[in-house]
């Protein structure tokens, strides 16, 4: 009796242990997850800050010598669109990661 006991304290304590593992690797999917997603939207607003900066820019990397008006229409065009969704993407990269 004491050794059915101590084999049945065993198996409670095996199953906390495996839901014990499997919360803990839930949790770290989630959190690779949001850094994934986070990394997604860095990047698509470093590609569009790029874009803006090339058009502002000579090739040689210098500033242009010309008004701002002679960025091409396309390029002040996309950035115009671009600027409130930039916004909008830079005020979720500002909201904390919650890790649970």
């Amino acid at each position: 009796e004491l050794e059915e006991l101590r084999r049945e304290r065993n198996r409670m304590h095996a199953k906390m242990t495996r839901d014990r593992k499997k919360l803990f690797i839930t949790s770290v999917e989630k959190t690779i997850s949001d850094l994934e997603e986070h990394n997604k939207l860095m990047r698509d607003i470093l590609a569009k800050q790029a874009l803006r900066h090339s058009a502002c820019v000579t090739p040689d990397l210098g500033p242009m010598k010309s008004n701002p008006d002679a960025i091409p229409a396309m390029m002040t065009a996309i950035a115009a669109a671009s600027r409130t969704q930039d916004e909008k993407e830079q005020a979720k990269c500002r909201a904390p990661v919650v890790v649970g």
